[in-house]
């Protein structure tokens, strides 16, 4: 079951979902923990991960310091699990919908795409980390990059 704690622990589990909305405050590493308990689920199960600033992210995993992740990330089992998650980091509302609405399934009737916009498989999980960065004005959003 997918979860924002780490694979194994006795945090707690999400009961089952087809749409979640996680607000208010929650750790850093919890949209990692989602990401590779789901994977864990299905050897076909991928993840499509979309935040505004890769800096912010970053950052704030590194504050947070996650020792399961300190240790973890770079084992065999869950490196694998995490080469199925694809990160994009559109800075905007704007450069958001754009990508959204660039992402394409290969199909050979359609002629040669870019290979930046396909993607292999539809991912069974969609993460958009900091939603509400997107609804910050310009303003404040640019002096956080």
């Amino acid at each position: 079951m997918a979860s924002l704690f780490p694979l194994g622990s006795e945090g707690p589990v999400l009961p089952r979902f087809k749409t979640l909305l996680v607000k208010g405050p929650y750790h850093a590493s919890a949209p990692i923990h989602l990401s590779v308990s789901h994977l864990s689920e299905a050897e076909n199960n991928s993840v499509l991960f979309i935040t505004p600033s890769r800096k912010s992210l970053k950052s704030a995993l590194i504050s947070f310091n996650d020792n399961w992740v300190t240790k973890n990330a770079t084992t065999g089992h869950v490196a694998s699990l995490l080469s199925r998650v694809s990160m994009f980091y559109p800075p905007s509302p704007a450069h958001l919908c754009m990508l959204l609405s660039l992402f394409q399934l290969p199909d050979a009737s359609l002629g040669r795409a870019n290979p930046k916009t396909i993607i292999a498989t539809i991912p069974s999980l969609l993460v958009i980390h900091e939603l509400s960065e997107y609804f910050r004005d310009d303003e404040a959003r640019g002096s956080d990059k």
